[in-house]
């Protein structure tokens, strides 16, 4: 089972001539239960599964409805009944919607519905979009068939339905189009086939889920629109419990992920909820099995609200197994911007239009990730993680971090760029520090952080960064170094330990960076202090006529014994910007 993929297991519709399929009185939910832990998500062992009638609301739910622990639907299971060890929790149930609420002795948790689809029974057949009449709360197969998706949906009752699109290849349903399940409106699941369809915009409201068959499923932009939105800020209403699974997204005049430069400007997905003062938003979603590729806006966009911080927000969404390939000029792959909190991305590629065969030299990162736009600074993006084996390459810079919080990068790869990570202060708009941000058990290939003497694998370009933490990485090479391992401008308070460069004999430096402020002549001499950190102070020494990152290192003298440099002095560059380069040693 994927991790916090809900699976519901149907029957698969097989494509081509009309078919007879088998009947099955039950079908199975599989999931995982997850709670809020001091403002992150966590899977839960031993919570308690209560599953309720389509009625059914509170915490535990009632009423309870009833369910089974087979397919035939001849052992009733108990209910409720616990997760296991690792929170993984499954019942049979007949087709309906199920409202199911997951307690225990952590204080936030969640409920969520499940619709579960009718199945086909041995005398029906199909060749268009499968829905019509009202059976047990869902769409079922019954003789009517629809010719796009809209007409679909309009025979939706109330409770809920799904559509299965899977057995139409004509061109009218194909065609997409603009389709809004509209706000509060019933919850839908959308099954779509190994074909390619053209869409407009598909906006996303609670309880929308939209699974393709994975890379054989493809979605080309048809305007310059985003492909996925958000709900309309009008609509003061977060959606939550999304689901979007395997598909290929296709920016804009793109019938196959290409090396080209996109003539649209529309992301593939963008959830705007940057309006102050009312709930917006995605919550609780996922993304899981997708391809987004050659948008020429970003291919993952998450908006919120900088200003009042709390109210228009993206909380608790996961992207899993997700690659996105940039156009050539295009934006950033994942962009999260203004009041976003607890977003994951997990086993993800997020690449340049090179792939990993160059570097992208346009200033735009891969991945931003800060407060803004504007110059609000309430709400920035905090607790936001990439991880398990994420794979980000091809830029100058590959990660931006511009006024956020508790950011966490582990177990990444990373290869072909300039430098790594690099954090800044107001690039978008809003002066917000920068804090708590980690890099770990990440590995880098040799072909990262080279460009002519300014590479870096991390670059702090203001003081407004501290706890910042690179730690137990690991640099793949066996004769090139990357220019420096970091670039630090001084004030920062930066942590880096357990480097391991493997296959060198000898370790790169770390440059620090101060402006020299003005100062009063000394006996024909101008003595500035550069003050450098006490845990690397011991292993520093003033390099000259040298240049990182554009600023020349001037002339210095060391102003310390040989077994502690706590300062350097210069006679000149009053005003200017002065490097010192300090190695690893200590490490």
């Amino acid at each position: 089972m994927k991790t916090l993929q809900k699976i519901i297991a149907i029957l698969a519709f097989l494509v081509g001539a009309p078919t007879a399929f088998p009947q099955v009185p039950s079908a199975q939910v599989n999931d995982i239960s997850i709670a809020n832990y001091s403002g992150s998500l966590h899977a839960v062992p031993g919570a308690t599964i209560t599953v309720c009638t389509s009625t059914g609301s509170g915490l535990p739910c009632t009423p309870l409805a009833t369910i089974y622990t087979n397919a035939s639907g001849t052992v009733q299971a108990p209910n409720p009944f616990t997760a296991d060890a690792n929170g993984n929790y499954s019942f049979w149930a007949p087709p309906g919607n199920y409202f199911v609420s997951l307690t225990g002795t952590v204080p936030t948790w969640q409920s969520i519905t499940y619709s579960i689809p009718a199945q086909l029974s041995t005398n029906n057949n199909f060749t268009g979009i499968n829905t019509s009449g009202n059976f047990n709360g869902i769409l079922t197969v019954d003789g009517t068939q629809y010719t796009t998706l809209a007409s679909a949906f309009a025979a939706c009752p109330t409770s809920g339905c799904t559509i299965d699109m899977r057995g139409n290849s004509n061109a009218t349903a194909l065609a997409l189009g603009s389709f809004d399940p509209g706000n509060n409106g019933p919850p839908v699941i959308i099954y779509l086939g190994p074909f390619t369809y053209t869409v407009t915009t598909i906006t996303m409201r609670t309880n929308l889920r939209i699974f393709g068959t994975g890379g054989t499923t493809l979605i080309e932009q048809s305007s310059t629109a985003p492909m996925f939105q958000g709900p309309p800020l009008s609509t003061d209403q977060p959606a939550l419990n999304v689901d979007i699974e395997g598909m290929v997204l296709l920016g804009y005049g793109f019938t196959s992920c290409s090396s080209g430069a996109s003539t649209g400007t529309g992301d593939g997905i963008y959830i705007n909820a940057n309006q102050s003062g009312a709930l917006d938003g995605l919550w609780y979603s996922k993304f899981t099995d997708m391809t987004i590729c050659d948008f020429g806006g970003i291919g993952v966009h998450l908006r919120g609200d900088s200003n009042s911080g709390y109210l228009g927000i993206n909380q608790f969404d996961i992207f899993n197994d997700i690659t996105v390939v940039r156009s050539l000029g295009g934006g950033s792959a994942v962009s999260i911007e203004g009041a976003n909190f607890q977003i994951s991305f997990s086993h993800c590629e997020l690449d340049s239009n090179y792939l990993n065969s160059n570097i992208d030299t346009s200033a735009t990162p891969n991945v931003f990730i800060g407060a803004g736009p504007g110059s609000g600074t309430s709400g920035y993006p905090y607790i936001i993680n990439f991880v398990n084996g994420t794979t980000i390459e091809g830029a100058a810079t590959l990660v931006q971090i511009d006024g956020a919080s508790n950011v966490n990068f582990s177990g990444m790869h990373h290869e072909q760029a300039y430098g790594a990570y690099k954090i800044t202060y107001g690039a978008n708009g809003a002066n917000v520090p920068t804090s708590g941000v980690v890099v770990e058990n990440t590995s880098f290939n040799g072909n990262v952080g080279i460009n002519g003497g300014s590479g870096y694998l991390f670059d702090i370009t203001t003081t407004h960064a501290n706890g910042i933490s690179f730690a137990n990485n690991i640099y793949l090479t066996s004769s090139t170094m990357p220019d420096n391992i970091g670039i630090v401008t001084s004030g920062a308070w930066v942590n880096q330990l357990n480097w391991t460069f493997e296959g060198l004999g000898s370790t790169p430096l770390i440059a620090y960076r101060e402006t020299l402020g003005s100062c009063t002549l000394v006996s024909g001499a101008c003595n500035l202090v550069f003050t450098v950190p006490y845990a690397i102070s011991p292993y520093c020494t003033a390099s000259e006529n040298d240049t990182i990152a554009g600023a020349t290192v001037f002339p210095l003298a060391v102003d310390a014994t040989t077994t502690g440099v706590q300062a350097f002095s210069s006679s000149t560059g009053d005003g200017k910007v002065a490097n010192i380069r300090c190695n690893n040693a200590q490490n």
